[in-house]
């Protein structure tokens, strides 16, 4: 399993999508992250952009989020995943470590 290093108190930027090259990828995952939640933007009713917390979300083929998030307490390992359990077996996990430094 890969092991990602992050830095506590530093703001971290992901951006996530499926593999558009993928003639398997399955057109929705849904992204979990242990321990930490994350920001995200969405459009409320009003067309208005709103920052949320989760710690899951449904990432669909072809339309890519970019989440925040800011390590402030933890530090050790977690995983983050897929949460189908099929696509997590197949190697849709990966395990980060996160420190002081």
């Amino acid at each position: 399993m890969f092991i990602r290093g992050k830095s506590r108190n530093k703001a971290q930027y992901w951006d996530l999508e499926t593999d558009p090259n993928s003639a398997a990828a399955a057109p929705t995952h849904p992204f979990h992250i242990h321990v930490n939640p994350f920001q995200v933007d969405r459009k409320d009713p009003y067309g208005k952009t709103e920052r949320i917390w989760r710690d899951t979300l449904l990432i669909t083929k072809g339309q890519p989020q970019t989440v925040r998030t800011r390590y402030t307490v933890f530090t050790g390992k977690f995983v983050l995943h897929c949460h189908i359990l099929d696509h997590e077996d197949q190697g849709m996990m990966e395990a980060v470590q996160i420190s002081n430094q």
